[in-house]
């Protein structure tokens, strides 16, 4: 009989992805979903759906009986404006939640997708997963202190759990790069500063190589683990693969950085004294931030070898746009 894998989330960008991989890897799959969700890429896939909701204890502890394996996904992200009760609910309790029943129900690893984010502004890059977190936003507060739970509600000797933190994602279905790939379609890209500061932009294909071995390799309990791709990129070369992609010109028209760089510094200050959000404060960090990161830890202990550069992931995500009529 094959192996449960559960994956929460699986109706997002990265649990479609990884529900595909299970699937073909020969895994049965579970996907945990809320009643409103749309499921028929995964019941298309084969996979099994139980509808239940992250805060409500009894329904997890069902969906999780007799898994192998959980993927938590499942989270409150900036995209769909969740309030602050949001974030505590569903990334922090409802981690709790899913940690504790994995935990009852003795499956073999639990790897929990956090984010790279939890770093906040990084003052020395490249940054390892020695680096103090230092999170900056509400968003990554909560996925901090959900990766503290996950620590506190197992014993460092009898662990199932694994931590992976995610970066900015790009493949088929990652429809978050829509917007700006049509600004670059249409002439119309703003750039803040050089350009030369780097992101750690990684195809979905690598990201989910690297989630499968989280929870397969062996003697890896408790550990965390960044997941990017094989090289951080500068903006200037994000930016000339996706005009690559496309066919069109690479002019960007730049803005000067210093006085957006004080309206962020700005942001992060009134973020952390009151818990305010600025307009946008946030969303320039990309253009303004050099965010690069080592993944040695994870090439030595997961084998974990990322093989889709910047302009191939671009490519395909530019693909998947035209194909869908996106544009």
């Amino acid at each position: 009989m094959a192996a449960l894998a559960l994956v929460t989330g699986a109706t997002g960008f990265v649990g479609g992805h990884l529900s595909e991989r299970l699937v073909a890897d020969g895994y049965t799959v579970r996907a945990m979903a809320r009643p409103s969700s749309d499921t028929r890429f995964l019941t298309g896939l084969g996979v099994e759906v139980a509808y239940a909701d992250l805060l409500d204890w009894p329904a997890v502890e069902r969906v999780v009986d007799g898994c192998d394996q959980v993927y938590h996904l499942a989270a409150a992200t900036p995209r769909s404006r969740p309030s602050a009760e949001d974030y505590r609910g569903i990334n922090e309790t409802g981690t709790l939640h899913v940690i504790r029943a994995s935990v009852a129900a003795g499956v073999r690893r639990f790897v929990f997708a956090s984010t790279l984010g939890v770093f906040g502004r990084i003052s020395r890059p490249p940054a390892d997963e020695r680096t103090p977190a230092h999170p900056n936003t509400a968003y990554r507060r909560s996925k901090w202190r959900a990766e503290g739970i996950v620590r506190d509600e197992v014993t460092s000797d009898a662990s199932p759990a694994v931590i992976a933190r995610l970066p900015s994602l790009l493949g088929p279905r990652a429809i978050g790069w829509l917007p700006w790939v049509r600004d670059i379609a249409a002439g119309h890209v703003l750039v803040i500063g050089s350009g030369r500061n780097r992101a750690p932009l990684t195809a979905i294909s690598d990201a989910v190589d690297g989630l499968r071995l989280c929870a397969e390799t062996p003697g890896i309990e408790g550990r965390t683990y960044l997941l990017t791709g094989p090289e951080c990129v500068p903006i200037n070369r994000a930016i000339t693969a996706i005009a690559r992609s496309l066919e069109v010109a690479d002019t960007p028209r730049r803005l000067p950085a210093l006085p957006l760089r004080l309206y962020h510094r700005l942001g992060d200050a009134i973020d952390r004294g009151l818990g305010l959000s600025l307009p946008r404060a946030h969303a320039i960090e990309f253009f303004l931030e050099d965010r690069a990161f080592s993944i040695e830890r994870a090439r030595v202990e997961l084998g974990y070898q990322p093989r889709v550069s910047i302009e191939d992931a671009m490519q395909q995500t530019v693909e998947w746009y035209l194909q869908e009529g996106l544009l």
